[in-house]
């Protein structure tokens, strides 16, 4: 039987939740970053061990005797991730205590002290904000900075405002500089959502609901490990990430999110429909099919996402020439 944590006694301001799996030379770096923030509120780190066959478990139970009120773990018996069970039962009691939710994986870390509280300060004082992110930096496996093209990309398009119509065409936020209001976390989108609960879902929701406001300053530290879930499973994460943008873009069709001002919503409905172009061509059907039957007139975004997919293409061709000639 798994050990599940008494449901917490007091109220925090903000819960960290962190999972970790065979961490043993990475999550000392997490929990150091947890306990050196600076607030001027009550916060919380809930450390979810995935059954490790390493000293992980150890380490955290260390920390646990050192900062008993910071640190909170919990020591699954059995592999959750492996078996696709959910580590929801162990996070609500805790989820229920709070009011704002910050996430870190257990071989990321955070290096700046102030990082919770400029997150929070911003979401008390901007209501129509639903999260925060930051800047990064990115290391191996060993703590060295390294240049990785894919997430310098991730930080040029970061900014504040209305990111949705962005983000839909594509991730550029890490989760381990996020910090959402709680009820995101517990949106009837993000709930009901009967499909893998991928970080990007989140963001999409979030985004969805309001706005984000991007922190330029560096915050923590994303690691690139060789047996990394990005690495080893990046065709699971490829997979969810289509089935994300189709559930979304169903929710944004159906109008059962924030719908956006004229032109925005003209590049959103735009962008979707060159999707499911390509993904129809691909004999994959669901989310064209979704579109058309949901509304007749949905038919007239064709004609622009043709003219974008083709335009694409001659990008393509243009940059391959380019290439080719250096």
């Amino acid at each position: 039987m798994n050990y599940i944590l008494p449901i917490p006694q007091h109220y925090y301001s903000l819960l960290i939740i962190c999972t970790t799996y065979n961490h043993e030379k990475y999550i000392e770096d997490a929990l150091k970053g947890f306990i050196i923030q600076k607030t001027t509120f009550p916060y919380v780190a809930l450390i979810i061990d995935d059954a490790s066959t390493d000293q992980t478990a150890n380490i955290i139970r260390k920390y646990e005797q050192e900062y008993p009120e910071i640190i909170k773990g919990v020591y699954l018996k059995e592999n959750h991730y492996s078996k696709k069970m959910s580590k929801e039962p162990y996070i609500k009691p805790w989820k229920d205590k709070c009011k704002y939710v910050a996430f870190c994986e257990g071989d990321d870390y955070w290096i700046d002290p102030l990082k919770l509280q400029k997150q929070i300060d911003i979401l008390e004082t901007n209501p129509d904000v639903t999260f925060t992110y930051s800047n990064f930096k990115t290391v191996d496996e060993n703590g060295n900075e390294i240049n990785r093209p894919t997430y310098e990309k991730y930080i040029k398009k970061s900014y504040s405002g209305d990111i949705f119509p962005n983000l839909l065409r594509g991730n550029f936020i890490l989760t381990l500089t996020t910090c959402f209001r709680k009820e995101i976390l517990m949106s009837k989108e993000y709930e009901d959502a009967n499909i893998p609960k991928i970080d990007y879902l989140l963001f999409l929701i979030a985004s969805a609901k309001g706005k984000a406001i991007y922190i330029p300053e560096i915050t923590g530290c994303y690691r690139k490990q060789s047996n990394g879930l990005m690495s080893s499973a990046q065709k699971w994460v490829t997979q969810n990430t289509l089935i994300t943008f189709k559930y979304v873009s169903n929710l944004y069709i159906k109008k059962h999110i924030k719908q956006r001002a004229t032109i925005d919503k003209f590049l959103i409905k735009t962008f979707i429909m060159r999707r499911a172009i390509g993904l129809y061509i691909q004999k994959d059907k669901e989310l064209f099919s979704s579109i058309i039957s949901i509304q007749k007139r949905n038919i007239v975004y064709i004609f622009p996402a043709v003219i974008e997919i083709i335009l694409c293409k001659l990008q393509q061709f243009s940059n391959n020439i380019l290439f080719k000639s250096k």
